[in-house]
């Protein structure tokens, strides 16, 4: 009894159940922002306290902040009260 060819097997299995076999960049905007992180708040944030890495996270969905954003965060004071995992925004931090 011959033994089928795993090779194309393996390959039809993938053509069949995974879809495409080329990569195509996203088209829509929110699937962007669902893939992205966004910086938040690891822990309560005080009013008046300044800004420290430990202080912060990044997490999905990513329509806050880019974690590009962390040097410019870092070192801040905060203008109000940030609740655990809270997205952070530039509004809620010093100039």
């Amino acid at each position: 009894m011959a033994r089928p060819n795993t090779r194309a097997t393996f390959k039809e299995y993938c053509l069949r159940n995974l879809g495409k076999p080329v990569i195509e960049p996203v088209e829509y905007k929110e699937h962007i922002s669902a893939i992205r992180r966004s910086i938040v708040a690891n822990c309560k944030i005080s009013k008046d306290n300044i800004i420290t890495k430990e202080m912060l996270a990044f997490k999905r969905p990513g329509n806050g902040l880019n974690p590009e954003f962390l040097d410019k965060v870092v070192g801040k004071i905060t203008l109000k009260d940030i609740q655990f995992d809270e997205q952070i925004d530039f509004n809620f931090l010093s100039k």
